[in-house]
């Protein structure tokens, strides 16, 4: 009678657990216009434009000042900006992981997949040996954009292509991070 009992709540376990796995593969999932997948031609041949301000990679690495270690340099031979070189082995700033803002250095221009207040799992994405693409917005007050490195990686340096998609005052844009185990040269 007892083993009977058992299987029951095996049986009625094991529905609910899927409902849950399913569940959590929703919430940590950006939606589909921001991690649809764009190759790095695709990003290359992309219009870019320049923004009418300075732009940074304030992150949990150099910091959350906009200073000169994390300023994207604006490229205009592939029309988009780019800042190289963010040492991964430094203590980051705070234990709240690794994540990043796109700011302009007064904060009043961001990009993000979120606004903020919003939980960390509908900004984070996941940075593969290759280098990961994804779709950016301008918002007022973006929240932080977490990323996830591979398992048992050798990467020490994060380095971050920016591209600027429409010449207006909300564009949206596209974010290229590649990682590698040594420095960049620190032009594109």
């Amino acid at each position: 009678m007892k083993h009977s009992h058992r299987k029951l709540s095996v049986i009625q376990l094991v529905p609910a657990l899927a409902l849950l796995l399913a569940g959590c593969e929703m919430h940590f999932t950006l939606p589909q216009q921001f991690s649809a997948p764009t190759s790095q031609s695709e990003f290359d041949q992309q219009t870019g434009y320049q923004l009418p301000y300075a732009i940074h990679l304030p992150n949990s690495y150099t910091g959350w000042q906009p200073n000169e270690l994390n300023q994207f340099v604006y490229d205009a031979s592939s029309q988009s900006y780019y800042v190289n070189n963010i040492e991964l082995n430094n203590k980051q700033v705070d234990s709240w992981g690794s994540r990043f803002k796109i700011a302009s250095a007064d904060w009043t221009h961001e990009f993000g997949f979120s606004k903020a207040h919003d939980t960390p799992e509908q900004s984070k994405f996941g940075i593969s040996e290759a280098g990961s693409i994804v779709h950016l917005q301008h918002i007022f007050y973006a929240s932080d954009m977490y990323f996830e490195l591979p398992h048992n990686t050798k990467a020490r340096y994060l380095h971050a292509r920016f591209k600027v998609l429409e010449n207006s005052a909300t564009p949206t844009a596209l974010l290229s991070v590649t990682l590698s185990a040594e420095k960049k040269a620190l032009t594109q």
